[in-house]
């Protein structure tokens, strides 16, 4: 949801991802994504579809991150 109206265009084209200037179509949206609806699973089957494309999400990278410094200079202890 673009609150404040920004209009960063970085995943605009992206597939899963649905694009809220206004409350009204936020509302709506919402409206739509009911849980388990055909919207909702159109959704979630493009975003599963896309997600390699974007990153991997799992809360661990903190944990990649200081394993990649540590290889980098191991002289630095997370």
């Amino acid at each position: 949801y673009d609150v404040y109206h920004f209009r960063y265009n970085d995943y605009n084209d992206v597939p899963g991802v649905v694009y809220v200037e206004d409350e009204d179509r936020f509302r709506e949206t919402l409206r739509k994504m009911k849980f388990q609806s055909p919207y909702y699973r159109q959704i979630e089957d493009l975003q599963k579809a896309h997600a390699r494309e974007w990153g991997v999400l799992d809360g661990q990278s903190v944990k990649r991150i200081q394993a990649l410094l540590a290889e980098l200079a191991p002289t630095i202890t997370p």
